[in-house]
């Protein structure tokens, strides 16, 4: 995934706009996945909770839910990202973009990130 900045590189408008493309930090990148699946507010929240590592009962505790409702909101989860656990769901969702970084041994950054090789990232 990419973000997109624009901005007015003049005071007065002259119909310039400057563009900047860069990959999107996970942490943007992950909302944005999930609502391409179709996954409504609650079903996102519930994903990101999953993530996170929470069971069913935590994760029901957190959003004042029966465990039972989870489980539906799970359900939904699954159909919609065409998977059926939480393993799959991670890594359908959560790791797809780091999974070519992980097959190459990429190395960690200083905030424990895969950090793609130069060479990489330009192609």
């Amino acid at each position: 995934m990419v973000e997109l900045h624009g901005s007015l590189p003049d005071e007065a408008f002259t119909g310039r706009v400057a563009i900047v493309v860069q990959r999107a930090e996970e942490e943007y990148a992950v909302p944005l996945r999930l609502a391409a699946f179709g996954l409504t507010a609650r079903e996102r929240e519930v994903a990101g909770l999953v993530a996170r590592g929470l069971d069913t009962a935590a994760i029901a505790d957190r959003l004042v839910i029966s465990p039972w409702t989870v489980q539906d909101h799970l359900k939904s989860v699954f159909a919609k990202t065409d998977t059926r656990s939480r393993k799959e769901l991670m890594a359908r969702v959560f790791f797809h973009d780091q999974l070519p970084g992980i097959v190459a041994h990429d190395p960690l950054n200083a905030g424990g990130h895969l950090q793609a090789p130069k060479a990489r990232l330009a192609r």
